[in-house]
């Protein structure tokens, strides 16, 4: 029968030197912390392949964990957090090494494992533990973790296990998540593609190769551009201009998103900035950026924008900052960023309206000044169909909140002739100007003949 670890030592006794230890130990949960983990597993990789062992590292991530935090608040996060430590180390082996990688992110070490099938028991333990309710005060929550499993083959570093458990968690969460993933030769391209990723979005972050693309908004009772929404592309020197679709998932999994934004945050800024400056018809254009959930809680985020804004002289209230439907959901947790930015004079616009159920009690309580109809609805409209008639709709909804609303996604003369006839007032989409570089966009704008009669609609 297995040992089951009940009260181990959260570092190991052999780390004696008290300064070393505070360095290889987690602050909020007491645990190891990744650079312990990294240093213990280098060991056992070593004493394992002596005896004829196996060493495994388990990359535990606890699903929507994010969600929750934003609700329930930072406090019950940390709180949810130790709890998740304790039944870790409880479901884990008496000897093994339980770690906080970072946030919502463990790694157990198991050592010396005479059969590689032990890891799928110990995993199945562990998911089970997780799975358990945990009630901290007045809330009780669910939570389901995604568990990513490697095995040393003997000649792995440290590493090199450790990015590939993390591959294996990658791999089954977009399976759907709540289950566990073994590494397996099948996931080597895609772990060694992702690191040659991670390194080359470091380096493109510094030098230049994410640059925003614009795609102008239209009003279309004038035909005049309004603003332009900013979107990222990357220069890549092998593989040419890469969507956002194609980099963002790793982004975001590295922790590397927020230096993209900041980058074309700055630059997009600077780009509208000296389009209103030098083109007297431009004066009063507005730029359009998105705010993941996850940036909205970054700190300085008002104040960063608001003096990227001064410095370029460009108007508070020409910004607008595009928000998705989740933060206005959490808006408790999101309050005072929504607040600050409003009192700024910057405006916010929700997205993926159409494709969600809208939250009307957080619209009474904080009426935002756009909404954005969801592409996937404009997409599907035809005349009489169920979708032009939520369209018609939301018109009289964002007429209740004094709302601007932008229909997104038009890529059909049909559906432009429909929004238009339902009393949507703006529209984007690649009929009428898919998303371009600046350079590209300027002679589209400094052209006096709206956009939308260019595109010659018949009747």
């Amino acid at each position: 029968m297995t040992e089951v670890n009940t009260s181990p030592p959260r570092i190991r006794d052999n780390d004696a030197d008290r300064e070393r230890r505070i360095a290889l130990v987690d602050e909020l949960t007491s645990l190891a912390n990744r650079p312990a983990l990294l240093l213990e597993t280098s060991r056992c990789i070593d004493r394992g392949g002596r005896h004829k062992r196996h060493t495994a590292v388990l990359v535990i991530g606890m699903d929507k964990f994010t969600l929750v935090d934003d609700a329930l608040g930072r406090p019950v996060g940390n709180d949810i957090l130790r709890v998740i430590a304790d039944r870790l180390l409880k479901a884990s082996r008496v000897h093994d090494m339980v770690a906080r990688l970072e946030q919502d992110r463990f790694g157990i070490l198991l050592d010396m494992l005479s059969d590689p099938q032990e890891v799928i028991v110990i995993a199945s333990r562990i998911e089970a533990a997780l799975r358990e309710p945990v009630t901290i005060g007045e809330h009780t929550i669910r939570i389901t973790s995604t568990i990513g499993i490697a095995v040393s083959d003997g000649d792995t570093s440290a590493g090199e296990l450790l990015d590939q458990s993390l591959a294996a968690m990658y791999r089954a969460k977009r399976l759907g998540g709540a289950r566990w993933e073994i590494y397996d030769t099948s996931l080597r391209a895609e772990t060694v593609g992702r690191l040659r990723m991670e390194s080359e979005l470091r380096v493109a972050i510094g030098s230049g190769a994410l640059r925003p693309w614009f795609q102008p908004i239209v009003n279309l009772s004038s035909g005049e551009v309004s603003a332009v929404e900013a979107f990222v592309r990357w220069v890549h020197p092998d593989l040419g201009i890469l969507p956002p679709a194609a980099f963002l998932a790793v982004a975001e999994e590295t922790g590397l998103l927020a230096g993209i934004w900041r980058v074309i945050v700055e630059d997009s800024i600077g780009m509208v900035s000296k389009l209103r400056s030098t083109h007297a018809h431009l004066t009063r254009l507005g730029l359009v950026m998105n705010l993941s959930p996850r940036q909205i809680g970054q700190p300085g985020l008002v104040e960063g924008l608001v003096a990227k804004l001064e410095r370029h002289g460009m108007p508070t209230g020409a910004c607008t900052l595009d928000i998705q439907i989740d933060t206005l959901v959490n808006l408790g947790r999101n309050r005072a960023t929504l607040e600050a930015l409003r009192s700024a004079g910057i405006a916010i616009a929700l997205d993926d309206v159409g494709t969600a159920p809208l939250p009307i009690a957080q619209l009474r309580e904080f009426p935002v000044d756009i909404l954005k109809i969801d592409p996937s609805l404009t997409g599907a409209m035809t005349s009489g169909s169920t979708e032009a008639g939520m369209v018609v709709g939301l018109v009289h909804i964002a007429r209740a909140l004094n709302a601007t609303l932008i229909a997104e996604g038009v890529e059909r003369t049909d559906v432009l002739r429909l929004v238009e006839s339902a009393g949507v007032s703006h529209a984007q989409g690649h009929l009428i100007c898919p998303a371009l570089p600046v350079n590209e966009l300027i002679p589209l704008l400094l052209n006096q003949q709206p956009l939308t009669d260019r595109l010659r609609l018949p009747e």
